[in-house]
């Protein structure tokens, strides 16, 4: 586990994919596959941010268990997923959205709910949530709030 950017805990929001991708972007251009969390308090508040796992040139493995496992261990009220694409293509590949698919059912078991996977490369970014990729099963309140902010 690694963690990112110290700066910005407890200061920066990410209540958009693009502030999310700002605090994200720098590891746009790795030649590995990277996953991320930020993980966020009740008000969107940025708690920390980690790499959890680093793969290779166009996959990565990852297991629910580790991110919610690293969720719990935050206390985080929400997630953002993220991950890069190192060769600069932005669009999620149907393996990314079957993931994705997969760790919205854990969140709903676990409460922690998942506000966006991001997929980025060091000039642009993906949100699944804006694109209508991921399945909106949790309550609107809380995504409604994570546009307020």
């Amino acid at each position: 586990m690694l963690r990112l950017a110290e700066h910005y805990k407890g200061k920066a929001n990410a209540s958009n994919a693009e502030e999310a991708f700002e605090i994200l972007k720098e590891y746009g251009n790795s030649d590995r596959e990277m996953f991320f969390i930020l993980h966020m308090n009740s008000r969107n508040n940025l708690i920390t941010n980690e790499i959890v796992a680093v793969g290779t040139l166009d996959r990565i493995n990852i297991h629910p268990r580790e991110i919610f496992k690293r969720a719990i261990l935050q206390s985080s009220a929400s997630i953002i997923l993220a991950h890069n694409h190192p060769s600069g293509d932005v669009n999620p590949s149907q393996e990314d959205l079957d993931m994705t698919k997969k760790m919205k059912e854990v969140s709903k078991i676990v409460g922690i709910t998942i506000l966006d996977h991001i997929v980025f490369s060091g000039k642009e970014y993906y949100s699944m949530l804006n694109h209508g990729d991921m399945e909106i099963a949790q309550t609107m309140e809380v995504l409604l709030d994570f546009y307020k902010k």
